[in-house]
């Protein structure tokens, strides 16, 4: 999510940590083409829905906090913490942005999205390190600076 972000004013590139950039095309050479794809769609809609930094770091807080695994030790305050996150960026989104009153629902559609695209870079990584091939550029791409 933090390359999307940086990338919204960059279309047709993600930039990676340390100003390193890549293009869909390069990515097809690299085996990335359906993650960095995913990337340059969610990127489109961060720079479409002109994201400012605090919705960016609010909607990483809730992506972080909604977790289905059943280990965790208080999941009613996880829960409640998701609430709060979820009620700040509505109110932040109707103060800040009153004439795009869908503005949140709109930046709420984008989490899903958002958890499909972290997935499918995590099974990458899982694939290409099992299969012993090169995987530098999407650890490149998960190290970024946040």
């Amino acid at each position: 999510f933090s390359c999307c972000y940086r990338s919204i004013d960059t279309p047709g590139e993600i930039k990676m940590s340390q100003g390193k950039k890549i293009s869909l095309a390069q990515a097809k050479s690299s085996g990335l083409q359906a993650c960095i794809e995913r990337m340059l769609n969610m990127t489109e809609n961060l720079r479409r829905l002109r994201v400012d930094r605090y919705e960016y770091v609010a909607m990483k807080v809730i992506v972080l906090l909604q977790s289905d695994t059943s280990e965790l030790h208080e999941p009613v305050k996880v829960r409640e913490c998701q609430e709060k996150a979820l009620q700040a960026l509505q109110a932040y989104t109707l103060a800040h942005y009153p004439d795009t009153p869908s503005k949140f629902g709109e930046l709420l559609l984008r989490i899903p999205d958002l958890q499909k695209t972290c997935q499918l870079g995590k099974e990458m990584l899982t694939i290409k390190s099992r299969d012993g091939g090169d995987f530098n550029l999407l650890m490149e791409l998960l190290r970024g600076e946040h």
